[in-house]
């Protein structure tokens, strides 16, 4: 779900709004970067934002890992229903009879398997937003520029 996000500078008051589609402040803490610099003015405005490296152990754990995590269970609940249409209920449809059944049990089950893999893969392996605003915010220098996160 994609948040509309309003914050202004805090030396000329410009708005500046988005629309983050994952809306880490929102949902995981407050995670972003410590110092935005206004692109109007041109001064910097503090933030209480961490960025990932900043956080302690048990930060990481709660405000990062968990999307992760959940997202494992999902994929894995995703697998189970697959594995479920594909031996309990389509072999029930094969003893009825019922070909057209069969048929679409066994895609479903297939789709089922799949979408869970590729999840799972990319709970494990993908790199998050938060990767990208660290290296936008080491490239400018210990600052992202108000239009780049906002």
């Amino acid at each position: 779900m994609a948040v509309y996000t309003t914050a202004k500078c805090g030396h000329c008051g410009i708005n500046w709004t988005t629309l983050n589609p994952n809306t880490p402040n929102t949902v995981f803490g407050k995670l972003g970067p410590p110092v935005i610099k206004c692109s109007t003015c041109y001064r910097d405005n503090k933030t209480n934002y961490k960025l990932i490296r900043d956080l302690n152990p048990l930060e990481k754990i709660l405000y990062v890992k968990v999307k992760n995590i959940f997202g494992i269970i999902l994929s894995l609940c995703f697998i189970a229903m697959g594995f479920y249409l594909g031996f309990v209920v389509t072999p029930g449809a094969k003893d009825e009879g019922i070909v057209p059944a069969v048929i679409l049990f066994s895609v479903f089950s297939v789709a089922f398997v799949v979408v869970g893999v590729i999840g799972i893969k990319n709970n494990v392996n993908g790199s998050s937003d938060f990767d990208f605003l660290e290296m936008k915010y080491d490239s400018n220098g210990g600052f992202l520029w108000s239009n780049e996160y906002y």
